[in-house]
């Protein structure tokens, strides 16, 4: 959905609202109320995505303000240039600067606005970097919280605090509204960020339910390690519906689904440490041929549907079509290589607590 969507929805849903309680006898309201109230109902519809640095309200709106603001101030800037240049006396150049812009009403708010939709840009940028989009803003917590706000903040202007009310209420409709799509949103965050819907999602086709033999899909599945971890939990999804193919170049991370009834097909890469893994699996690798006629399924990720789905398994779950079923990537370590890990840390004879850390690494095969 895009801001004017979500507009359109906060107002709606407000004048069906004032509709219902005119048909009851309330008094009705002017024209005035109902534009002012629009507009901030409005306002509150886009100010949810705040946390997305490319939304209407943290791009579109600042960037357009601010090629504004620079058309305006830009006279004065280059009259200050020019009488720095001349006079070559700073503190005086800036001192008529100074009072130029903030002497002058129109310039003066045009300084203001330049500065307000710079500032709301990179708060935009903050926000997404630490609570990434369709997080926190969208709880029924922080709903909450901003409603409380933005009611005191008409109240300390000497305006109805109602407003304030408005104001939540668009924003309440847009969590709403985007709890409908299929990543869903945390409504009840801080306690719980789990991804919840509205409304029960519908079904999917490939998890409705299976009526006799389980029809067969090849998933071709990622090179690394973490991503082979990762789409675990979409591959389990589709075993319970589907008699399931995955290419890959790992066997050891698949030990237990293979006992479970998963097929394995070799991905050969002439990907370095890949290679290697097909190498040393090569005598354990149940490597079988794939069903003709199949449906294929591949599974990749980018930066924009992580963004969209919250994580790269989210991610890869909606790949597979079983985005909203639970993402367990768990796998159960088989008891040998326990006593492996166990005879390794024997011989090191640490006298501190071990940890296994594993970086991200930037390859140049990737194109990264």
């Amino acid at each position: 959905m895009n801001y004017i969507h979500h507009a359109l929805i906060g107002v709606g849903t407000a004048s069906l609202g004032i509709a219902a309680a005119e048909a009851l006898g309330l008094p009705q309201l002017s024209l005035t109320t109902l534009g002012v109230g629009a507009l901030v109902l409005g306002s509150g519809s886009i100010a949810t995505d705040l946390d997305h640095p490319k939304s209407f309200i943290s791009n579109s709106i600042p960037s357009g303000v601010i090629r504004l603001a620079l058309a305006i101030l830009v006279i004065p800037v280059l009259a200050g240039l020019a009488a720095l240049l001349t006079t070559q006396d700073f503190q005086g150049t800036w001192a008529g600067f100074a009072g130029l812009i903030f002497g002058v009403d129109f310039l003066r708010w045009a300084f203001i606005a330049l500065g307000v939709s710079i500032g709301l840009m990179l708060v935009s940028w903050l926000l997404y970097k630490s609570l990434h989009h369709r997080g926190p803003l969208h709880s029924l917590y922080f709903t909450l919280g901003v409603t409380t706000v933005a009611c005191m903040v008409f109240w300390w202007a000497w305006l109805p605090w109602t407003w304030g009310l408005a104001f939540g209420w668009g924003w309440l409709w847009h969590i709403l509204a985007d709890g409908l799509t299929e990543q869903g949103v945390p409504f009840f965050w801080p306690f719980n960020d789990k991804r919840e819907h509205t409304l029960p999602p519908s079904p999917s086709k490939i998890t409705a339910p299976v009526v006799g033999p389980k029809p067969k899909i090849i998933v071709d599945g990622m090179y690394g390690i973490g991503d082979n971890l990762h789409q675990r939990a979409a591959v389990r999804e589709l075993m319970k519906t589907h008699e399931v193919w995955l290419i890959t170049c790992h066997a050891a991370i698949w030990h237990d689904m293979i006992k479970q009834g998963l097929h394995l097909h070799r991905k050969t890469t002439r990907l370095r440490t890949q290679a290697k893994i097909l190498e040393r699996e090569k005598d354990t690798f149940p490597d079988e041929p794939l069903p003709v006629g199949a449906n294929t399924i591949k599974i990749w990720y980018k930066k924009e549907a992580i963004d969209k789905y919250g994580s790269i398994a989210g991610t890869l779950m909606s790949e597979c079509g079983v985005f909203g079923k639970t993402i367990d990537f768990s796998m159960p370590v088989p008891r040998l290589w326990l006593d492996q890990a166990q005879e390794l840390i024997n011989k090191w004879k640490p006298k501190k607590p071990l940890l296994i850390y594993r970086p991200i690494v930037r390859r140049k095969e990737w194109n990264g």
